[in-house]
C-alpha cells in the first residue's frame, strides 16, 4: 500500500546567484507564519493587486485613467475628466494609496493633487472621504475599482453630510450660484496649471504636455476614429448580410461609401498599432476639449 505524499508549496523563486527573490513590497501580515507560506506574503499581495488592476480595466469607467507607480504597486496615479454637471471640464489628478496588508486591512485612500473645492474633499490635503462609504473593507466583496467609481460619482452626486469642507457644503446648500462660481474658478485654476512639472520623479506619474504634431497626431487619430471604424464595420456587415438575403433592399450608395471609408480607417489604425509605444505616459491635451 503506497502512501500519498503531502502536497506543499514550491520553494520561493531564486535569482541567478541562488538567493531567494526579494519582492519590492514589504511582507504582509499572515495568520500562519510557519513554513514557506510566510515567505509568499509579498507575492500574494502583488498577485492580488494585479487582479484588481485587471478588474479595473474591464470596468471601462468613462473619463478615468489610472496607472500603477513605477516604484511601488501600492501607489497608483490617476486622472478624472468630468464631462458634465457642475464640475464640467474638470481635469483632476489624484493618487491612490493601498494599505500594505491589503486586502485584509483598511480601505485604500485617495488624494486629489492639488485639492479641489468640494464638500467631500479636504481643502488642505486633498483627501477624499471614502471611509464613510467603505467603513469596513471586505475581501472578495470590495474592490479598488469601486473606490475609483465612487471618486467619479462624487462630482455628479454631491453629498454634504459630514463634510470635510464645511464652507463648500454650506454654499452648496444655501447659495448654489456662489458654489457654482467657486467651482468654476477652481476648474479654471487647475487647467491653467495643467502643464506644470510634477513633483515626483516617478516615470509612471501622469504628465500633461502641450500638443506636438509629430508625437500626438497618430494617437489622436486612433482615438477619434476608432468609433468610426466600428460604425462602418457594422454598416458594412449588415449590408453584406442583406446582399445574401434580399439584394433588392441594399442601399447601393451607402454601401459604396462605407466600404472605402472602413478600409481606409482600418488600414491607418493597423499602421498606428505597429508604431513603438512611449515609455512615458502623456495624456493628450486634445482630450481636455
Amino acid at each position: 500500500m503506497t502512501t500519498m505524499e503531502k502536497k506543499s508549496l514550491p520553494k520561493v523563486p531564486e535569482d541567478a546567484n541562488g538567493e531567494a527573490t526579494v519582492s519590492p513590497l514589504k511582507a504582509v501580515k499572515i495568520t500562519n507564519t510557519e513554513g514557506q507560506l510566510a515567505a509568499y506574503g509579498p507575492f500574494f499581495l502583488e498577485y492580488a493587486l494585479m487582479s484588481e488592476y485587471n478588474l479595473l480595466r474591464k470596468q471601462r469607467l468613462p473619463g478615468l485613467y489610472v496607472l500603477p507607480s513605477e516604484k511601488s504597486p501600492l501607489h497608483w496615479f490617476g486622472v478624472l475628466f468630468i464631462r458634465q454637471g457642475i464640475y464640467q471640464e474638470g481635469v483632476f489628478k489624484f493618487e491612490l494609496s493601498i494599505p500594505e496588508n491589503y486586502p485584509d486591512g483598511d480601505c485604500p485612500s485617495l488624494r486629489f493633487t492639488p485639492p479641489i473645492f468640494h464638500p467631500m474633499i479636504d481643502p488642505d490635503t486633498g483627501v477624499l472621504e471614502v471611509k464613510k462609504t467603505f467603513s469596513k473593507w471586505r475581501r472578495g466583496s470590495n474592490h479598488i475599482w469601486q473606490v475609483l467609481l465612487f471618486a467619479r460619482r462624487v462630482f455628479y452626486k454631491i453629498d454634504t453630510t459630514e463634510p470635510l469642507n464645511p464652507e463648500a457644503a454650506d454654499l452648496y446648500e444655501n447659495d448654489l450660484e456662489l458654489f457654482k462660481s467657486r467651482v468654476h474658478e477652481c476648474v479654471l485654476s487647475l487647467k491653467e496649471h495643467l502643464y506644470d512639472p510634477v513633483s515626483t520623479d516617478d516615470q509612471h506619474a501622469i504628465v500633461f504636455s502641450p500638443w506636438e504634431e509629430e508625437l500626438h497626431r497618430s494617437v489622436h487619430f486612433s482615438i477619434i476614429n476608432r468609433k468610426q471604424v466600428y460604425m462602418y464595420f457594422i454598416i458594412t456587415t449588415i449590408t453584406l448580410i442583406q446582399c445574401t438575403t434580399n439584394p433588392l433592399s441594399v442601399d447601393i450608395v451607402m454601401y459604396s461609401q462605407c466600404i472605402p471609408k472602413f478600409c481606409l480607417l482600418l488600414g491607418s489604425m493597423i499602421s498606428i498599432h505597429h508604431q513603438a509605444f512611449f515609455s512615458r505616459v502623456d495624456v493628450l491635451a486634445m482630450a481636455i476639449g
